[in-house]
């Protein structure tokens, strides 16, 4: 089921704004500077469940 366009997912360290691609066409991407590799991949992880027919990506890591 696709997120509301106004959907964010907090994750403590980080908000996932998994509404983006309904409001704007494009994907979140995850910005990983001064993130942990486990955080990355959670962020990662949450935006998958909430979008699995999407790729997902992260930069600056």
């Amino acid at each position: 089921m696709p997120a509301a366009p106004d959907a964010f997912l907090d994750l403590g360290f980080a908000r996932a704004d998994t509404g983006r691609a309904a409001r704007t066409g494009d994907p979140e991407v995850v910005y990983g500077a001064g993130k942990s590799p486990e955080q990355v991949v959670m962020l990662l992880q949450a935006l998958h469940r909430e979008h699995p027919d999407r790729a997902v990506l992260a930069t600056r890591l």
